[in-house]
């Protein structure tokens, strides 16, 4: 690839733990930037791509994922592979860029998150970080200390997600949680 070719943007600390990512044979946190435009791509191998699919049968639902990417293993070599190919092949005119709201070099903004198993609910604040190019989870009741950092609003968004935060959509309920 000439230097002006679009390269894999994996996270800085990609290194420490891509033993992991080889053995789950998954991995949604690469990117590419193309004429302005941010893609996330989510690369699988075959075996994982299978359970996946099956997985996903099983429970009566349909498999879909958007710029995906199947590779022989999910190394940092085959990745920057599949990427060197998607690029030469134009079949980048096929995947989905990321929302300009979702990118953390376009504008300041933030989201309000609630944990509502409490009453009142707790709240956290998803923040992006324009110059550093990161998205910050704050907490307002630990004077704004950052509780969580990612590099990209999908990790953000599905830490916030996996301790069952929502986000928060106008005035919220604090009886029933609908606006």
């Amino acid at each position: 690839m000439s230097s002006a070719d679009p390269v894999l943007e994996l996270p800085p600390d990609f290194a420490d733990y891509d033993w992991e990512v080889v053995a789950k044979g998954c991995f949604s946190g690469a990117s590419i930037t193309v004429d302005g435009q941010r893609y996330r791509l989510v690369f699988y191998d075959t075996v994982r791509l299978g359970q996946e699919i099956e997985s996903e049968l099983e429970r009566g639902g349909t498999f879909f994922e958007p710029n995906l990417l199947v590779v022989r293993s999910v190394t940092r070599e085959c990745m920057e592979e599949a990427v060197d190919w998607l690029v030469r092949s134009r079949q980048l005119d096929s995947f989905v860029p990321e929302p300009e709201a979702e990118r953390p070099d376009v504008a300041a903004w933030y989201e309000v998150w609630a944990d509502e198993s409490s009453t009142p609910p707790y709240l956290l604040l998803l923040s992006v970080d324009v110059p550093a190019a990161k998205f910050r989870i704050c907490d307002p009741a630990l004077a704004m200390k950052v509780v969580f950092e990612a590099g990209t609003y999908e990790q953000a968004k599905n830490w916030l997600l996996e301790d069952e935060f929502m986000k928060v959509r106008g005035r919220m309920s604090i009886d029933d949680g609908r606006s």
